[in-house]
């Protein structure tokens, strides 16, 4: 059981930097995959239980809140960018 937690662990981890990298790339700004991680109470759970449902309007909606989520994360992390 163990084994399958840290596996489970470490699957989440991959699949947020993952989406926290493409993101970065579709608005071209850099910003902290460690930090996208890191900071998921705003975006990853809406994000992931709209993928499981396919409505793919309200996948769209919660896309633009991840990428205005990680654009203020950005902007926190690096004041002078504000």
């Amino acid at each position: 059981m163990m084994e399958g937690l840290v596996w489970a662990i470490l699957l989440t981890l991959l699949v947020k930097r993952r989406i926290g990298f493409s993101v970065q790339q579709l608005v071209g700004v850099e910003f902290s995959t460690f930090m996208v991680a890191k900071n998921t109470q705003g975006w990853f759970y809406q994000l992931m239980e709209s993928i499981t449902q396919g409505v793919i309007s309200t996948l769209k909606k919660n896309m633009a809140k991840s990428y205005r989520f990680f654009i203020k994360i950005r902007s926190k992390s690096k004041p002078e960018n504000r």
